[in-house]
């Protein structure tokens, strides 16, 4: 059984590392403009491996402590958290030039994505 486990998890490090785990980095690049673009990805990468380090740690004591559903519940709220701002604040950027969302933005006149 651990030999499998292994086998499992080395495998999932092989082809996150190799496929789309470099297309979020990639997109995440090409959203910010050329002045600010390293300081961008490198704020948002530490970002997220400061949430990833931290629901990673969280994650035992919380199942030791409430149940092994509270983390799951507490993940999912957090998610759905996440997708009601993105439907209420965040403004809908589709067939906009990085210089028209630049605009928009500075203005404070945006819809959101509803």
């Amino acid at each position: 059984m651990a030999l499998t486990s292994l086998f499992g998890f080395t495998m999932l490090a092989v082809a996150s590392n190799v496929s789309w785990m470099y297309a979020g980095r990639a997109v995440n690049g090409e959203m910010f403009r050329p002045n600010v673009r390293s300081l961008g990805s490198a704020m948002t990468l530490i970002c997220g491996c400061s949430v990833g380090l931290l629901s990673t740690s969280t994650f035992n004591f919380l199942a030791v402590t409430f149940g092994n559903y509270t983390p799951f519940w507490i993940f999912a709220a957090v998610n759905l958290f996440g997708f009601f701002f993105t439907l209420l604040v965040v403004p809908e950027t589709k067939g906009k030039s990085l210089m028209e969302i630049e605009i928009m933005m500075r203005s404070g006149k945006h819809e959101p994505s509803l």
